[in-house]
């Protein structure tokens, strides 16, 4: 016991006449813990990812936040051209009435698929199966292309079948938001 006792008497020791030290150390820690989670918080992956468990647990308001509208408007204007697009971006009003009727229109096919789902299914998940590429196409624009796995049991007892579909879908994510997906 009194080994111990001397151990941590060594150490508070030690401590004390350091202090700065221990002190700068314990603040570089902080600043690289705070470092690592702002650049691994977010990425189009992960806004990939919060798009698809928005399908899978239908909800829409998770659905909504994960979208971009002006960006959406912005990258259909351009005609896809990444050159383009940020241009394209800056010059779109938030108020516009175009990307208010495209989050209303969102939400109605949202508030459909949750219908639907409920309707027809017994069981319903949508999950990314695997990340194929990761393109970088301008300033925080991305094309990133995943496999999709979505499997559903019909509520029909003549369809007694669970349906696995697995495709690679092709996502445009603006500043961790997307903004396009195509099949």
């Amino acid at each position: 016991m009194e080994k111990v006792k001397n151990f941590f008497s060594t150490i508070a020791s030690v401590l004390k006449t350091h202090i700065k030290l221990v002190v700068i150390v314990i603040a570089l820690i902080v600043i690289a813990v705070v470092v690592a989670v702002v650049f691994t918080g977010g990425g189009p992956k992960k806004a990939v990812e919060s798009y698809i468990s928005a399908m899978d647990n239908a909800d829409s308001k998770a659905f909504i936040e994960a979208m971009d509208f002006k960006g959406a408007m912005a990258w259909e204007n351009c005609e896809e051209d990444e050159e383009k697009f940020v241009d394209e971006y800056e010059d779109i009003d938030e108020d516009d009435d175009d990307i208010k009727e495209q989050f209303e229109q969102a939400e109605e096919t949202m508030e459909d698929l949750i219908d639907t789902i409920d309707d027809n299914y017994e069981e319903y998940s949508v999950k990314i199966k695997e990340f194929k590429e990761t393109e970088k196409l301008a300033d925080g624009l991305y094309k990133v292309k995943a496999q999709i796995e979505t499997k559903t049991k019909s509520k029909d007892e003549d369809d007694e079948d669970e349906n696995t579909n697995t495709n690679t879908s092709t996502f445009i994510v603006y500043n961790d938001k997307i903004i396009d997906m195509e099949n």
